[in-house]
């Protein structure tokens, strides 16, 4: 068999990974389909944690994320506000951070 396939999951990650996955896992070894990359889409943001991952790895990720996400937009302002001179909200994120000047 040649080539991949793409299988895009919009269910239940639960009923994925209990019933589907070891399905297709199965039958990509036997020959039976070709090897396959599955994309779960989720209604709301979530975290999954394989079987061989460590969660406290798969949570130490997550929150990076999570504050980098927080912070991104924070941050470009205050870059905007510096590059434009905006004193007001530089002095109001340095009292509000009790930052020193």
């Amino acid at each position: 068999m040649s080539g991949w396939r793409l299988v895009v999951d919009r269910g239940n990650y639960a009923d994925f990974s209990i019933s589907i996955s070891p399905a297709i896992e199965r039958a990509v070894v036997e020959g039976k389909v070709p090897p396959t990359v599955v994309l779960s889409v989720f209604d709301s943001d979530s975290i999954t944690i394989g079987i061989n991952e460590d969660p406290e790895q798969v949570l130490e990720h997550f929150s990076r994320n999570l504050s980098r996400k927080f912070s991104h937009a924070p941050s470009q302002a205050l870059k905007q506000a510096s590059q434009e001179g905006n004193a007001s909200l530089i002095n109001s994120t340095r009292r509000l951070f009790k930052l020193k000047p």
